[in-house]
Formats: C-alpha cells, structure tokens, sequence
C-alpha cells in the first residue's frame, strides 16, 4: 500500500523557490517523490530527531548536468503510512552539514505547528 504524500506550506514555498532557479527540475523532483510513495525507506536516516524518523535523499538533475552529489537535497519524515516533505534546496546553498541540519529543525517545527493547527 502506497504512503500517503503531505507537502506543508513551507515546503512549497522551498520547492517554488528550487524551480525558479531549476525550471527543467519538476518532472525528476515529481518522480522521487512518487517513488517515496512507494518506498519511505530510500536515503539516509538523519540522527538528532528522537520520535521521528527524519531521512535525506539525493537528486540528481540531468538537465542540468548536476550529479546526485551536488543536485538538491530532499529532506523528509516518515510517520506510520504518512511522508511528510520537509526541506529541499540544492547542496551549494549551505556551507555546512551543521548548517543544513539546523534549517531542517527549524523546519519541521514548523511542519509540526502546521500539522498539529490543522492548517
């Protein structure tokens, strides 16, 4: 059975903002997030986020010749039968992995008070 697929407000916003740099991008970003539907436990688990399972997956981005290594970074959470898209922005955008790890706290809280406030 498919995992039902949520993209929170903020997520939007992050994914409008990777298109208008990537316009060509929407049909390889629509794919991976189609295959999580399918397979949640694809990528990395990212540690820091007791009670959640928080995973990252690279994508690659043909049109643009930019490998999985320096294309977007898809951050996600996988709660029951649910994946809830959190963060997306390309590798270059943070300096650090400490860097990219603090945006993503900052914004699955958000993700939280929009889940939780029925927004």
């Amino acid at each position: 059975m498919p995992y039902k697929i949520f993209e929170p407000t903020c997520f939007r916003n992050e994914l409008k903002r990777i298109l208008n740099k990537f316009s060509k991008a929407k049909e390889e970003i629509q794919q991976q997030i189609k295959k999580l539907s399918n397979n949640p436990k694809q990528g990395s688990v990212i540690p820091g986020f007791s009670g959640y399972e928080v995973r990252k997956i690279r994508i690659g981005i043909r049109k643009y010749n930019l490998s999985k290594r320096k294309g977007l970074r898809l951050i996600f959470l996988v709660k029951e039968n649910k994946v809830v898209l959190c963060h997306i922005y390309r590798k270059s955008d943070y300096k650090s992995e400490a860097e990219e790890l603090n945006k993503t706290k900052e914004s699955l809280g958000q993700i939280l008070k929009e889940l939780f406030n029925g927004v």
